[in-house]
């Protein structure tokens, strides 16, 4: 369950001020934005994680522990991404 603004409904997040609420926003966008560009055909997972690293650098506030597309089967990092990819 959402809020309007995309953040996640949780008792955590009544505690942010209005600028952490803000940014906190940037992890779902990031990751509506990978999913955005599997669609629409890229198959480099390299560019995907790139571009998804770079949005989320966008909020200051962030910190990115990682970012990887694997192989829903095992979890392993994939190069090129398939049906069974998830980021």
């Amino acid at each position: 369950v959402r809020e309007k603004d995309g953040l996640a409904r949780s008792s955590r997040n009544q505690y942010l001020n209005a600028e952490e609420r803000k940014q906190a926003t940037v992890l779902r966008k990031a990751l509506l934005k990978g999913a955005e560009m599997t669609r629409g055909g890229e198959t480099s997972a390299t560019r995907v994680v790139l571009a998804v690293r770079e949005m989320i650098s966008q909020a200051p506030l962030a910190r990115i522990d990682y970012v990887e597309l694997v192989d829903a089967g095992n979890l392993q990092p994939i190069e090129v991404i398939s049906p069974n990819s998830l980021l």
